[in-house]
């Protein structure tokens, strides 16, 4: 049972990590939102400003803003998924936990 528990602690320790990570890589990434949208065969992409309903086409020029913008929606869609395992990581810790004083 106490392998269990240490294999948690160190899960929760790795996700902390990662969490870290993301956000300092979040302060890096620009304010705006990439909405990419389906026109017949062809993909267009659009920067949508928070402020701003106005979507603006981006071009294959700004491929690099793009990039940018994509990755910031995975890591924004990856600090999600951490939280939730982190919440349940402890939730099982708590419960690991307590078994394991039950049993003294």
């Amino acid at each position: 049972m106490f392998a269990h528990y240490d294999t948690i602690k160190k899960r929760i320790t790795n996700i902390q990590s990662e969490l870290h990570k993301i956000e300092a890589l979040e302060k890096r990434f620009p304010e705006e939102e990439l909405i990419c949208a389906r026109n017949g065969k062809y993909y267009k992409w659009y920067l949508k400003n928070k402020d701003k309903d106005k979507l603006i086409h981006l071009s294959k020029q700004n491929g690099e803003l793009a990039r940018k913008l994509t990755a910031k929606r995975y890591y924004k869609l990856r600090k999600q998924d951490l939280i939730d395992e982190l919440a349940a990581c402890r939730s099982e810790e708590r419960r690991v936990g307590k078994e394991c004083r039950s049993r003294w």
